[in-house]
């Protein structure tokens, strides 16, 4: 994204100046180098980097994104009030410094990109990947992605583009903004003033709104994001600061404050943005318009290593995320402390050689070129990545062959599962996605009522559950994100409060058993055990399942390389690490309380191996752990003759 562009020389502040020639400097005005502002860039870009790495304490780094959001609003707008106010102003100008700053370091990842996919993907993921390659080339991605997946969901893991969504809504923004900018403050600076803060109070309030109706629109799309741009547009245009230096210091360091506490108590289960993108916009708000007189906190964020990282963040952020992508879709290595260092280490390395070879020489020899020359290889480099986009399924599909039987089972890595487990109507995908409890929880009287709680790990049981409807009536109350346990009744996750309501409803529902399945983590066990003692809960015959295997990449694409590489073993060497442990830690608490235990490790694996086709042909899981609806068959098998067993003493004997 282009609000990781950054600027090593001194006299510059804003994208593409520091590479033009003496005479083009000069007929721009240079703000005074703010190393404060590198270093802010360096902690939205280390926590973005963690974040995706999986480094404890980064649970909320994904905020390192909107953070920059409010560094570009800034930087930019600064630049185009200086070129107004001295009537230099030259749209033609303003798109050049974007094409020399943005386009060299992005086109040479993207090239790298789509020779390591050409290599690593199969042809199904190819041709998804090209679409995204098209969409990145003509800064669409945010739509893209948007159609597609969940920033938040595992499955994003498989788009090595997916974190280019942010750099297009933000050039979708300087497609309007220096033009709006510009009719307003020829008018006065109060218009242009009152016209961004208009901006920013509809841009939020829409967030506000839309995350409550569409939750991943309003994560993807420029109308909820403006406001933190404009944030930053607003502290430029407005020129407010603080004189008082004690409330400077105090400015810089609530502003730091905010952010890094949102870096570390959010998680992917927060409703996001929203309003809890307000804290650490609000963070870098406050740091920014601290500046010099910032004390503490702005000598801190001047130290050379942290102004050395903001220098290179922008090629940081190109790199990371395929790195990681790859690291584990390509190479299939396990996610461990080692690989999170070793994928940080390896960005640090791409993004230190791509600014020195690539984002300096491009910025600092540009000036030898004319504008036209510079926006007509912009716009050369977009063709040639949509040509890229266009071929690129084709030509992989000469280079190599994959017989039918492996296409086919690679296709079931987009599976759509949520619509198998029933999204929108039973099962709870997102924390303003709909849940009909009157339709879900409502017996048949057909069968003795199961009810199924838990998250996507209880709704993958449904397809197979389902098939047996003159045995049991499977009452679903599935909430993707939360576990099945009771959650602190003060807890604002939508996910948690219908996990509670669910467990102190079951006196309505009278269910012959509760059927306890999720994706569970060796901290859910002391959680159960006290859950299990409740004589609520006993009353209603509860039966635990215990935890799925899982697998570091998907399935389907374990056994299609497992043929290709001639290597048996893969399948197995890629299961997640713990599940056998955890089985035996959960089997065991569930023997002291009294409670039914279901073991999926002792269906599925013998002897150190796992089962990894449900029928010939069909993997048993489309991704890291969700069952295929056969999968899910084949675990009903002999799930519903477990479940009848349980429940035999309350219902009478079973004809």
């Amino acid at each position: 994204m282009s609000a990781f562009t950054n600027h090593d020389n001194p006299q510059s502040l804003a994208f593409g100046i520091q590479g033009e020639d003496r005479s083009q400097e000069a007929s721009h005005f240079q703000p005074k180098y703010r190393p404060e502002i590198d270093g802010l860039r360096a902690i939205a870009v280390l926590s973005v980097v963690f974040y995706h790495a999986g480094v404890r304490g980064f649970s909320g780094g994904f905020v390192g994104v909107d953070v920059f959001f409010v560094i570009s609003g800034y930087l930019i707008t600064s630049i185009l009030r200086n070129d107004l106010a001295r009537q230099r102003y030259s749209l033609a100008e303003f798109y050049r410094r974007r094409v020399q700053r943005i386009f060299p370091a992005l086109f040479a990842m993207i090239l790298v990109v789509s020779m390591v996919s050409a290599v690593a993907m199969l042809p199904v993921e190819i041709r998804h990947y090209s679409t995204s390659l098209l969409a990145t080339v003509l800064f669409l991605s945010n739509f893209e992605f948007y159609r597609l997946t969940d920033y938040f969901e595992l499955g994003s893991s498989a788009r090595p583009l997916l974190h280019t969504w942010s750099l297009a809504v933000e050039e979708q923004w300087y497609l309007f903004w220096p033009l709006l900018l510009s009719a307003s403050i020829f008018k006065a600076r109060s218009r242009a003033v009152g016209l961004t803060v208009s901006i920013i109070a509809i841009s939020f309030l829409l967030s506000v709104i839309f995350i409550n109706i569409d939750s991943a629109a309003t994560f993807y799309f420029l109308p909820t994001r403006a406001w933190e741009l404009g944030l930053g547009a607003f502290l430029s245009i407005s020129k407010i600061e603080i004189r008082n230096r004690l409330l400077n210091e105090c400015a810089g360091i609530v502003g730091l404050a905010l952010i890094l506490l949102s870096v570390k108590m959010y998680t992917h289960e927060t409703t996001f943005p929203g309003l809890a993108a307000l804290p650490p916009c609000l963070g870098a708000f406050l740091l920014i318009m601290a500046g010099e007189r910032g004390g503490v906190v702005t000598r801190a964020l001047s130290l050379r290593p942290l102004t050395f990282v903001g220098l290179i963040s922008y090629s940081l952020y190109l790199w990371h995320w395929p790195i990681i992508v790859f690291s584990e879709a390509w190479l299939f290595l396990p996610k461990t402390p080692a690989l999170s260092v070793g994928v940080i280490a390896l960005s640090f390395f791409a993004a230190i050689v791509s600014w020195r070879f690539v984002e300096r020489p491009f910025r600092l020899g540009a000036g030898r070129f004319s504008t036209k020359l510079v926006l007509s290889g912009g716009g050369i480099a977009i063709l040639c990545g949509a040509g890229l986009a266009v071929t690129m399924p084709v030509a992989a599909n000469l280079l190599r062959s994959f017989p039918p039987h492996q296409e086919d089972m690679a296709r079931y890595m987009y599976f759509d599962g949520d619509a198998a487990f029933r999204r929108g109507t039973c099962f709870m995908v997102g924390p303003r996605s709909a849940y009909d409890r009157t339709g879900c929880l409502t017996p048949t009287g057909a069968a003795p009522p199961v009810v199924l709680v838990g998250d996507s790990h209880a709704a993958h049981l449904w397809p197979g559950l389902s098939l047996y409807p003159s045995e049991i009536d499977v009452l679903q109350a599935t909430f993707t994100g939360c576990v099945a346990k009771r959650y602190a009744a003060q807890s604002g996750v939508a996910c948690r409060q219908k996990m509670n309501e669910t467990l102190s409803g079951l006196s309505a529902l009278n269910p012959s058993a509760v059927l306890f399945s999720s994706r569970w983590h060796r901290e859910d066990v002391a959680d159960l055990k006290v859950l299990f003692s409740d004589p609520l809960i006993r009353r209603y015959n509860p039966i635990l399942v215990g935890p799925t295997p899982e697998y570091i990449a998907a399935l389907p694409r374990l056994i299609v390389f497992s043929e290709r590489n001639s290597d048996p073993g893969l399948v197995d060497r890629s299961r997640s690490d713990g599940v056998f442990e955890l089985d035996a830690e959960m089997r065991a608490m569930a023997r002291e309380v009294g409670v039914p235990y279901f073991s999926m490790t002792d269906l599925l694996c013998h002897d150190g191996r796992c089962d990894s086709l449900a029928k010939p042909g069909i993997p048993l899981q489309f991704d890291y752990g969700h069952l295929t609806p056969e999968g899910s068959e084949l675990i009903a098998q002999s799930l519903v003759p477990f479940v009848l067993k349980a429940i035999a003493p309350a219902v009478g004997p079973t004809p």
